[in-house]
């Protein structure tokens, strides 16, 4: 079973909206209606800064598309790995109540009234130090398509090692300025739109901190997890600050639109459920409790 607790209620209107959660791992959850359901979300501190700031609950819960979502309906509680395409959102996120609206933009006497700064507070904190696994007999291959030029000091790649067998995850592998080291991060398909439409190369990385990181050194290949260390290194990517329009024009691609839409058609499997191993079970019943603040 999986014990959540609630942190913070961000919406109420004669009962919870929206809701911040943490499990016994310091893991952090979006709580949210969707018409008579309730759907939990795995997210990140920096994801919901993002939603206190600048983008929509919908948009929120799109950054964890490869991820599964527990849906409580009726009583019933299960975990789903939704369906998406290229040209839907599945109905349980389109659903959303205040889905499309921006947090700043919800009726006062409905939110917490509490600051941006006082909601971050409440969070978790990261784990101070660095959980550091070595990665043995690992292979990097030009992601398909690539954004990049082949002199860019950022690429997209696959990664294959037995570790990741049968999972097919492609990253964004990003130079670092001090030295040759590299910096790995996961891509999805919604994430790297949001790429292209004004987040940063740093935010990319932060957004996704509740996954796992790999760092390329003329040592070896290391896997490693979010810590204070890491988000050190946050800091010191190249074009960390820039999204992709504002990179210089020699490492991008002329057809960066056009490839992007085939990425979005192309990446997921034939059923539509994004990167994800050969075989998983889109649907399974999980056990949860919510103790409430």
């Amino acid at each position: 079973m999986t014990i959540f607790k609630t942190i913070i209620e961000l919406v109420n209107i004669e009962g919870s909206i929206i809701s911040l959660l943490k499990c016994e791992e310091d893991k952090i959850y979006f709580q949210a209606k969707s018409e008579s359901k309730e759907i939990i979300c795995p997210t990140t501190a920096h994801t919901v800064y993002l939603y206190l700031t600048q983008i929509s609950l919908i948009q929120a819960f799109l950054m964890s598309e490869s991820e599964p979502y527990i849906i409580i309906d009726n009583g019933n509680t299960t975990a789903h790995y939704l369906e998406f395409s290229a040209f839907s959102v599945p109905d349980v996120i389109a659903n959303l109540t205040f889905g499309d609206t921006l947090f700043q933009l919800i009726p006062k006497d409905s939110r917490t009234q509490k600051s941006i700064p006082e909601i971050m507070a409440l969070l978790p904190e990261v784990y101070d130090g660095l959980k550091i696994t070595e990665i043995e007999d690992i292979e990097l291959s030009d992601g398909n398509p690539n954004f990049f030029s082949d002199d860019a000091p950022i690429s997209i790649v696959q990664l294959e090692c037995q570790e990741n067998n049968p999972y097919n995850f492609e990253y964004l592998k990003v130079k670092l300025l001090s030295g040759e080291n590299y910096l790995l991060c996961r891509v999805s398909p919604f994430m790297l739109k949001l790429l292209f439409t004004g987040m940063t190369i740093k935010s990319f990385f932060m957004a996704q901190s509740n996954k796992e990181f790999y760092q390329i050194t003329k040592n070896g290949v290391y896997k490693q997890y979010n810590s204070t260390g890491l988000q050190g290194m946050f800091e010191n990517l190249w074009y960390g600050y820039y999204s992709y329009f504002n990179i210089p024009a020699e490492f991008i691609s002329e057809q960066a639109i056009e490839l992007l839409g085939y990425y979005e058609r192309n990446i997921v499997l034939p059923g539509g459920y994004g990167q994800q191993p050969v075989e998983f079970e889109k649907e399974y019943p999980v056990e949860i409790q919510i103790n409430r603040a």
